[in-house]
């Protein structure tokens, strides 16, 4: 271990080309969060980038069998005419860059040392997840460390809740933080075509509810997965046509609740292709989503799979339990929830008496995000900073 750390110290060595922007990322190039993609791409039209990953194949998230050189020439398949040149992260990889960018706080953990010892300028994401926990003391004396970096250039954040904690928390000047909370959408998100979607009593006979999130903890708290299988069980003795679909990290084993499984469907982890054809079956997808399950972790708003299952077609129930929501109306785009059961039995039954509802539902949800988004504004709010930032820099 002694060696592998000592051997660590030398990921990065400062030579080589020079570029305007190094992103470090761990999965880079996959399909786990599709809107990564699209924010690399569109950096990379406006910077000369290079990004290194380091070593998805070590990734739990991903399935069997999948390598670095595998997602790389699926990637490349995929976006043919990419300015982006992945490399993966070995010992000695050059460095020599304006701005080194970083997307999650894990990695930021993980690499600082490498930046504060390349003196690099530095950006980064303070998303949810990756470890950024705002109870732990560590984490606070670790940003506080960050934010008294000399080479620190800007913070973006896509959640009021991490803004705030900034300001409020770690006195981060406000001129160093970019809100950039609209959703960035992948431009095959504005193309995918619901004409082929099947509902509740005017196609089928069955109702199908969807549970789609990763496993982070056990009994899935974080995500609400306790809640899911409360209401579950409820919802399944009342109705015998209800049918549940489980995606992600999920499986048979984590039903540890006296739950007759028979109409329940699991499927692992998946990619976009299922998720067209998979949501033209399903009428309604919920998200019990709940922040400080575990300490001071909490999850954004709206999640990338509820985006998801609202643009392809399911009508979406979710929590927002920190008020991160803006533009979503309730009974109207969505349906908001508190985790109660009652009142999520409550609004599904709406559903299953009224599914004519459930076709407005969807509209009205994909016309607030597509406006919302706006041509991914976020991105536009970030490629404006790191200009500004560069041109300070040079």
């Amino acid at each position: 271990m002694l060696i592998k750390r000592k051997l660590n110290e030398f990921q990065f060595i400062k030579y080589g080309e020079r570029f305007d922007i190094t992103i470090i990322d761990d999965v880079f190039p996959f399909y786990i969060s599709p809107w990564r993609n699209t924010e690399y791409l569109s950096l990379a039209d406006h910077f000369k980038i290079r990004i290194y990953s380091d070593g998805i194949e070590k990734n739990k998230l991903l399935p069997k069998g999948i390598t670095y050189q595998i997602a790389l020439k699926d990637f490349n398949k995929e976006f043919p005419q990419s300015k982006i040149y992945p490399r993966k992260l070995k010992l000695f990889s050059p460095i020599n860059t304006e701005l080194a960018y970083v997307l999650f706080f894990g990695y930021l953990r993980n690499y600082f040392k490498h930046i504060k010892k390349h003196n690099l300028n530095l950006v980064f994401n303070l998303y949810p997840g990756g470890g950024f926990d705002v109870n732990d003391e560590s984490v606070k004396i670790f940003l506080t460390e960050v934010k008294n970096y000399s080479n620190i250039k800007g913070i973006f954040v896509n959640q009021k809740f991490t803004f705030n904690y900034l300001v409020n928390e770690l006195k981060v000047p406000q001129n160093l933080i970019v809100l950039a909370n609209e959703p960035i959408l992948p431009n095959y998100y504005h193309h995918v075509d619901i004409s082929n979607k099947r509902w509740y009593k005017i196609h089928k006979g069955t109702f199908d509810v969807a549970f789609v999130a990763n496993k982070y903890m056990p009994k899935g708290i974080d995500k609400g997965f306790d809640v899911f299988l409360d209401y579950s069980e409820i919802l399944s003795r009342k109705y015998d046509f209800v049918r549940f679909h489980i995606v992600g990290g999920f499986t048979k084993e984590d039903i540890t609740q006296n739950i007759n499984t028979t109409n329940f469907t699991f499927y692992g982890y998946s990619d976009f292709e299922f998720f067209k054809k998979f949501y033209a079956e399903i009428d309604l997808f919920i998200s019990p989503n709940k922040p400080f399950a575990k300490g001071g972790i909490f999850d954004g708003f709206p999640l990338g799979t509820s985006l998801e299952a609202g643009i392809c077609g399911a009508v979406v129930m979710m929590s927002d339990l920190l008020n991160e929501n803006e533009i979503l109306v309730d009974d109207h785009d969505f349906l908001l929830i508190n985790n109660e059961i009652e009142d999520m039995l409550r609004k599904t039954e709406k559903l299953i008496s009224n599914p004519e509802l459930m076709q407005s539902f969807v509209v009205n949800f994909r016309e607030s995000i597509f406006k919302f988004s706006n041509n991914n504004i976020a991105l536009t709010k970030k490629i404006n900073f790191i200009n500004y930032a560069l041109k300070e820099i040079k």
